[in-house]
């Protein structure tokens, strides 16, 4: 029995001696046998148990269960007790999740463990498996539970409920159950009791066939993981803020929807929102947003930028020269000194600004008209700033002077003017 748990940790590639397991243990039945398994096996192991308080006497007899073994066995424990008003107003069993994790990954950073080890066996797969499946997953929700191929493992994967139930019956090993795993109106247990325990009856191998298809997804996930990297490096052009995609190369691959969703996934975009984006591509100028992110659509590419409200001012450089040395560097101009008569400043063009470029002989355009002129996309028009002379427009930032300040024939003091961001 204990020979499987050992070759699930080599068939990760991972090399027990010598590596601290942090166990994530709440004192029921698979947690416990994990312990267990941990302890025969002789490996370096720690214990983290959160008593969430929402179950009264039964949460805190289960924190006890985990302490006392502890102790007997010579373990160090991590318990945690959670106050229940962080449970109101919120979904309880993801703000629950968000706890534990953030718990265990503070104690492997505080006390040097390697890996993080949760209690997940065959059956949590195969539930969530069906979970996912009824609400419509792609590859990743339906390969269901893995170990991450980071610091989490889940070595109880091979392991079925009923492996864990009679082995941890026969050598006696305590533990808790908690009672609301019996309750089926919570979908999990519906699927467990209800859906899952019909299709053993008619189909007794079923959870072998159901593993390898999730075995199988999971490497066309790999697949699908590794095309989408080479295809993102061949046709995105990334930079601080986001990236940029080739919207001719996104329309001739013929899986392209799965393609925008996987690269944009982890930027919050739905696939609803991927299929809206894909449908608008020729509407150059449409803006998809996510919490964090907007993507807009410009001529040759998809533009995805966080959502900056208030870009920041940058700086402004001023040195005296002797003669006007131009500069291919867009961000470097030279000016009229002597029609410098007051300070400068740094703004955000309002709505409506207008300017004397270079070239119209003294008549104003607007700024908005000159940015589309030059083509300027909306992100970069979000970023704009002007140097104002008083209340004078100077310099429209990397894109042109002001008529009335550029030098001339009779020009006798050169000013240098270097703009660089923060």
């Amino acid at each position: 029995m204990l020979s499987k748990f050992l070759n699930h940790l080599e068939i990760q590639n991972i090399n027990p001696e010598g590596k601290r397991f942090l166990l994530a243990v709440s004192g029921g039945k698979d947690s416990m046998f994990m312990l267990h398994a941990f302890i025969q096996s002789k490996l370096d192991v720690g214990v983290a148990h959160i008593n969430h308080k929402l179950r009264g006497e039964a949460s805190d007899k289960e924190e006890n269960l985990v302490k006392t073994i502890c102790e007997k066995e010579g373990i160090s424990v991590y318990v945690k007790q959670l106050d229940t008003s962080i449970f109101e107003n919120t979904n309880l069993q993801a703000m629950a999740r968000e706890e534990r994790y953030s718990f265990l990954r503070e104690i492997v950073s505080r006390q040097n463990y390697d890996y993080i080890c949760t209690a997940h066996h065959l059956d949590d797969r195969l539930e969530t498996f069906m979970l996912n499946l009824v609400r419509g997953s792609g590859l990743r929700g339906l390969s269901s539970i893995q170990s991450d191929g980071g610091i989490v493992l889940r070595p109880l994967l091979r392991y079925t409920s009923h492996e864990i139930e009679d082995y941890v019956e026969s050598k006696g090993i305590p533990y808790l159950e908690d009672a609301s795993n019996q309750e089926t109106k919570y979908n999990r247990n519906y699927l467990r009791h209800e859906v899952l325990s019909a299709l053993k009856k008619q189909f007794p191998s079923y959870a072998n066939g159901v593993e390898a298809t999730m075995d199988n997804l999971r490497n066309s996930q790999i697949l699908l993981i590794d095309f989408v990297k080479r295809w993102k490096e061949e046709h995105c052009i990334e930079n601080e803020k986001g990236f940029k995609v080739s919207i001719l190369a996104l329309k001739e691959n013929p899986g392209k929807e799965t393609l925008l969703y996987e690269l944009l996934r982890d930027f919050g975009y739905s696939r609803m929102q991927i299929k809206e984006i894909l449908s608008g591509l020729e509407n150059v100028g449409n803006m998809y947003f996510s919490p964090d992110y907007k993507l807009l659509v410009d001529r040759e590419y998809l533009l995805l930028s966080d959502r900056i409200t208030n870009p920041e001012l940058g700086q402004l450089e001023l040195n005296d020269i002797l003669t006007n040395k131009r500069s291919t560097n867009p961000y470097i101009e030279v000016i009229d000194k002597s029609k410098a008569r007051y300070g400068f400043s740094l703004r955000v063009p309002e709505p409506g600004t207008r300017m004397q470029p270079l070239g119209m002989n003294g008549r104003s355009k607007k700024i908005s008209d000159i940015l589309i002129d030059k083509k300027i996309n909306r992100f970069d028009k979000e970023k704009i700033q002007l140097l104002y002379c008083g209340d004078t427009p100077v310099w429209l930032i990397g894109i042109t002077l002001d008529e009335r300040f550029k030098t001339d024939s009779e020009t006798t003091k050169y000013l240098q003017l270097t703009y660089s961001t923060k």
